[in-house]
């Protein structure tokens, strides 16, 4: 049960995605529109309004093995990208801390139901540092390793080298099971097979969901109320956020904007990530690459994608947010924060003023829902060398049920709600976050091309709004490269 470092000594995943979308309809310039379905479709729910609280902490839930089956002592070694704590997959041992003694209590639970060794060990940091090590091993047939993690786009290339296992293949894997969270699957599915699933045995991806936060007491002092009754309502809005975010701002010395003025809107995680984030807010998590009724990719975007990414654009332009001068929001003198649940472990702890926590807002009322984007999921597959894939299949299957039923609730409810958030009421939006939690599918498919950081250089930072001509000069390199993903991954599936 001891976890080993390799190479350095370093040391959570509820993501209830959906596939649903709200954007506002417009004509669109004749750029990538093939047989791509239109996201606004589905986005104006039948009872628009009152947003009900969801419940936050999943119930147990029993997994897929046989009564009794025991693994005669075997042991699986998980080999892991270490990038932060929340990206491995076991803890050393108990702490007395509840997070970490959950999270052992996962392992050693697994591992003696099952009798079985189960310990990790950590290679690079740097993700794709990482990744040299992974295709290093696998290409020289070293059998150590049941399973290996890192992030998503990177696993989505290695994958179609051929080097793991289909998940949906093996043994024991119940990809249907709440605790693998299918829609999240969903997203992943590629001709019909699935070799990466979001799991709950690390808690990385809620650690990178996008949230905003609001200074209460700045907004006290503005006769401005708290916004959560609007998320109930179903009211809140892009257009009603950015109204108060510009009211927000107050020039306090009277020399244009400085990081000594009350700032309406800054941003606490790398401010490439804003237009993805706002994307996904917006319903169009899965503009620009769709699938076909087979899972393989198609390329097209509906009316309503170029509103998105003007918003986006506005949002980012309007309020400066690249500008050197913007302060941290734990400095206390902005309305609002764009920043990630990562933030309330660590930077906000400490902070001396009320805050709360809030979802990303809606594009319009009509959206049926809000939608939080999380990104960088480093979550387990089963490599092709490893030693025996169904034993790998029963270790990875009990160990995702069993953080699902002890993991996840230590983290959701005696973390972000009761340790790390103020009051109920951001309790309570903490729940709505992570049940609207998904995923940019361009990013993680084609990542070179719509990573956070290629699509922002190529279109959020230019001086106007060209996010037609963007897409349009990406065209022609995106549907070469989905015919030669669809290639790959209809001969890795045996269609």
């Amino acid at each position: 049960m001891k976890k080993y470092n390799a190479f350095l000594s370093l040391l959570l995943c509820a993501a209830m995605l959906a596939s649903c979308s709200g954007g506002r309809e417009t004509e669109a310039p004749d750029i990538a529109q093939d047989t791509a379905p239109s996201p606004t479709d589905g986005g104006a729910a039948e009872d628009a309004g009152e947003t009900e609280a969801p419940e936050t902490v999943p119930q147990r839930v029993s997994d897929s093995l046989p009564e009794g089956l025991d693994l005669g002592g075997v042991s699986t070694v998980f080999f892991t990208n270490p990038y932060t704590p929340f990206a491995c997959n076991l803890v050393e041992d108990f702490t007395g801390e509840m997070l970490n003694d959950a999270r052992y209590n996962t392992e050693i639970t697994v591992e003696e139901r099952l009798n079985a060794d189960i310990s990790e060990i950590l290679g690079e940091t740097s993700p794709y540092d990482f990744n040299a090590q992974v295709r290093n091993l696998i290409k020289s047939g070293d059998r150590n390793y049941s399973f290996m993690t890192n992030e998503d786009y990177i696993m989505m290339g290695q994958i179609q080298e051929g080097s793991f296992y289909a998940l949906s293949d093996v043994p024991y894997l119940d990809m249907e099971a709440p605790y693998w969270l299918p829609e999240a699957t969903g997203l992943y599915n590629i001709g019909g097979k699935i070799w990466y699933a979001f799991c709950p045995l690390n808690l990385y991806a809620n650690q990178n969901t996008a949230i905003l936060v609001m200074n209460l007491d700045l907004a006290e002092n503005m006769g401005m109320e708290a916004q959560y009754d609007a998320v109930r309502e179903g009211t809140w809005t892009f257009d009603r956020f950015m109204s108060l975010a510009e009211a927000g701002y107050s020039d306090l010395n009277n020399n244009g904007r400085d990081g000594k003025d009350q700032w309406g809107l800054v941003v606490d995680m790398p401010v490439k990530n804003v237009w993805c984030s706002v994307l996904v807010a917006c319903g169009c998590e899965q503009e620009i690459i769709t699938k076909d009724e087979e899972n393989y990719l198609i390329s097209g975007y509906s009316e309503g994608l170029l509103d998105c990414l003007a918003l986006s654009y506005d949002l980012f332009h309007s309020f400066a947010l690249d500008s050197d001068a913007m302060p941290g929001f734990f400095k206390g003198h902005a309305l609002f924060a764009m920043t990630k649940f990562d933030m309330l472990t660590t930077q906000y702890r400490e902070v001396d003023f009320n805050f709360g926590v809030l979802p990303l807002p809606k594009y319009t009322e009509e959206q049926s829902r809000y939608y939080s984007r999380t990104y960088d999921a480093c979550c387990p597959v089963i490599p092709i060398t490893c030693p025996d894939a169904e034993t790998a299949g029963a270790v990875l299957e009990a160990l995702t049920c069993e953080a699902y039923n002890t993991s996840l609730p230590a983290y959701i409810e005696n973390g972000l709600q009761n340790k790390y958030v103020r009051d109920e009421d951001s309790s309570e939006m903490v729940g709505i976050i992570l049940q609207s939690q998904t995923v940019l599918v361009p990013e993680i498919m084609l990542f070179d091309q719509y990573g956070n950081s290629s699509f922002h250089s190529k279109f959020i930072e230019k001086n106007e709004m060209t996010a037609a001509s963007a897409l349009q000069s990406l065209k022609n390199i995106t549907q070469v490269k989905i015919r030669k993903l669809n290639e790959k991954y209809a001969k890795l599936a045996g269609n």
